[in-house]
C-alpha cells in the first residue's frame, strides 16, 4: 500500500473565511516518490496523525521569534501564530507516535525552534547574506547515509528563504552546509526527523534534481 503523506501548509483568510492551501509542486514530489498527498485541513490533529504514514512541514510565512525566546526583528517577520500552533502540535504527535517527518524551508526553521535552537530573523541586515529571490547556491552534503544520499556531494540549489538557523538544536545534526556557511539540511535520524532549507519540490532551471529527497523520505515509512 502506498504511503499517505499528511501535508501541512498556509492558512488563507478570504472574505472572511479561512482555508489551507499548498502548492501544487509538493503533491506532485510525493506522487511521483510513489506516496499519496493528503492535505491537513485542521480539526483532530490525532485522527489526522492517525491516517496518515507521515509529515511534510511545506514551506511558507516565518515562524514567531517567540518560539526560540527572542522578539520580532524588523517588519520583514511575518508570521501566522495559528499556523505555528496547528504545525507544531502535528510534529510533536507525529515525533510521539515515530513516524518521519520532512520539513521544507520554513519546515526547517520550525523544526529547529521546537527542538530548541534558534534562527537569523533576517539575513540581509543580520549577516550581510541574501539567500531570497530564487538565487541558486552550492550546498555541501557532509553525511554520506542519510537523506541526501545520492546527491553529489557538492550541489545546486534554489533559495527563497530571508532566515535561516542561526544555533541549531542539540537533538538535531547539520548534514549540509551552504558554500557560506549556512546549515541548510538537518537531520535526526533515530527519530526519523529530516528537513531542508531549500524547496527540493521545485525544479529551478540551474538547480539539482533533488525528487531523490522525497523517494528515500517515504523508504522510511514503516
Amino acid at each position: 500500500m502506498k504511503p499517505i503523506v499528511l501535508l501541512s501548509g498556509s492558512i488563507t483568510y478570504e472574505h472572511n473565511k479561512q482555508g489551507y492551501q499548498v502548492a501544487k509542486d509538493y503533491a506532485t514530489a510525493i506522487l511521483a516518490a510513489g506516496g499519496i498527498p493528503l492535505l491537513h485541513l485542521g480539526g483532530i490533529k490525532e485522527g489526522a496523525a492517525n491516517a496518515a504514514d507521515c509529515l511534510l512541514l511545506c514551506g511558507g510565512g516565518d515562524i514567531a521569534p517567540q518560539h526560540y525566546g527572542e522578539t520580532p526583528l524588523n517588519d520583514s517577520v511575518e508570521v501566522d501564530c495559528r499556523r505555528d500552533r496547528i504545525e507544531k502540535e502535528l510534529y510533536t504527535i507525529f515525533a510521539k507516535q515515530g513516524k518521519p517527518i520532512l520539513g521544507i524551508c520554513r519546515g526547517i526553521q520550525c523544526i529547529n525552534a521546537w527542538e530548541g535552537g534558534s534562527l537569523w530573523q533576517d539575513l540581509q541586515p543580520q549577516t550581510g547574506k541574501n539567500h531570497s529571490g530564487g538565487q541558486l547556491h552550492k550546498v555541501k552534503r557532509l553525511q554520506k547515509g542519510c537523506i541526501l544520499k545520492g546527491l553529489p556531494d557538492v550541489f545546486t540549489v534554489n533559495s527563497f528563504h530571508h532566515q535561516a538557523i542561526k544555533n541549531l538544536a542539540p537533538a538535531l545534526t547539520a548534514i549540509a552546509r551552504s558554500e557560506d556557511g549556512f546549515i541548510e539540511a538537518i537531520a535526526d535520524e533515530k527519530r526519523k526527523i529530516y528537513a531542508v532549507q531549500w524547496h527540493p519540490e521545485r525544479k529551478t532551471e540551474g538547480s539539482e534534481n533533488c525528487q531523490s529527497i522525497f523517494e528515500r523520505f517515504l523508504q522510511q515509512v514503516k
